[in-house]
């Protein structure tokens, strides 16, 4: 991120962020994942306003078929505790999707943060490479893990279509 846009991105968000992506790094089969914010998050960066609104999207495209974001995030809990991430008091998963969703291949969870004290709820799902409606269903049929591109481009067009990757700065 610009360091005007960078400086928005609360103690608290930067110690998620990091989090998750030392999750990402240090756990098999998770190396190349990259990682985004999207949707309101985005939005009120670019308005210039800090966001406690932090949805993240996963680019799970590279990784093996069984890799999802339920099989991520269950051994986030365990990583908490091992790592060390001070400002992380704890993890947990709080919700999953229904088994109806997961038949249809929706995959996401909301994390419940602990950090310096304060619950961040995040949530969490994959870049989708697209959607398909069933005439006697609300709930869309995904196929693939997609590109940011892909992803962005099944969105409507409103500020859940733009996502902002999430690196480690350059040194």
């Amino acid at each position: 991120m610009p360091p005007p846009i960078s400086r928005l991105v609360g103690v608290r968000n930067r110690q998620v962020l990091s989090f998750v992506l030392s999750y990402l790094e240090q756990t098999p089969g998770l190396g190349g994942v990259r990682l985004y914010s999207s949707g309101g998050f985005v939005r009120d960066l670019l308005l210039g306003l800090a966001s406690d609104d932090l949805d993240l999207a996963l680019e799970l495209r590279h990784c093996e078929p069984d890799v999802t974001v339920d099989s991520i995030v269950a051994g986030m809990p365990a990583f908490a505790l091992k790592s060390n991430f001070d400002a992380i008091e704890s993890v947990e998963v709080v919700t999953h999707m229904s088994v109806a969703s997961r038949t249809k291949a929706v995959d996401a969870a909301t994390l419940s943060m602990v950090v310096h004290g304060e619950t961040v709820l995040v949530d969490l799902m994959p870049t989708i490479a697209r959607e398909v409606y069933d005439a006697q269903d609300r709930i869309p049929r995904r196929e693939g893990h997609g590109t940011a591109w892909q992803d962005t481009l099944r969105r409507d067009l409103t500020a859940n279509a733009m996502l902002l990757e999430i690196m480690r700065p350059e040194k």
